[in-house]
């Protein structure tokens, strides 16, 4: 099911940059003595479809925000807010990682917009910040004998809030669909510079970071995002 509405949004995106082709329009001479005094900060705010619909089907709560203001041209600051509720479990562990992130950066546009236009292909950077707790619903031991079944263990333990701190290296595109109306998707390698550790039991994923792999600090995030920009 999510791979379906992943799918249909791609279609969606792709098909939107790629109708949005120049055309000729005649010049008119601009009118030398008006002047224009007025200026304005353009306010994009948005949340992370994707995410939304992945904890609606793995019965998980997640929301994931996101904002960015053009500081100057093709310059803008861009800062996500998310907190996340997550059920995890395999063959070894089933718990539970609840808590909340913080996502501040700066991108860089490199597309070159034709007439009023207003699409973004971005590279950018993020720092990272999340706070968040695990609870171990159990684990299981898998025997060495095969003849003896896996014995599960059931903990039912809180453990004490933790914190980790990354940075992102981003890609991002947006495509303006409608008047002021955005849709985009978002790529971003992420660094792991420290986190905390739980007592016996070793943190598997961290909310805004995703999963922790146990050989690399290096992780992937892939984003969905539709966005309404607001001129103030």
């Amino acid at each position: 099911m999510l791979k379906y509405y992943i799918s249909i949004f791609s279609l969606v995106l792709y098909t939107s940059l790629m109708a949005q082709k120049p055309s000729k329009v005649a010049a008119f001479p601009k009118d030398s003595l008006q002047i224009n005094n007025k200026t304005s900060l353009k306010i994009r705010l948005g949340v992370d479809i994707g995410k939304y619909i992945w904890a609606k089907v793995h019965q998980s709560q997640s929301i994931d925000l996101v904002a960015d203001a053009a500081i100057k041209k093709n310059y803008f600051v861009v800062l996500n807010l998310g907190q996340e509720n997550r059920h995890s479990e395999n063959s070894l562990l089933n718990f539970d990682t609840k808590g909340s992130y913080i996502r501040l950066g700066l991108d860089y546009n490199l597309y070159d917009n034709w007439l009023d236009m207003d699409n973004q292909i971005c590279l950018g950077f993020r720092y990272g910040f999340s706070r968040f707790y695990n609870h171990l619903n159990s684990y299981t031991i898998n025997q060495s004998d095969a003849a003896i079944l896996p014995q599960t263990i059931t903990v039912d333990k809180d453990f004490s809030p933790l914190s980790a701190h990354w940075l992102e290296l981003t890609s991002t595109m947006q495509v303006e669909t409608f008047k002021n109306l955005y849709l985009g998707v978002g790529l971003s390698l992420k660094y792991l510079l420290a986190t905390g550790q739980n007592e016996g039991f070793e943190v598997a994923y961290i909310p805004g970071f995703y999963k922790k792999n146990t050989y690399t600090n290096l992780g992937f995030g892939v984003q969905y995002l539709i966005s309404y920009r607001f001129k103030i």
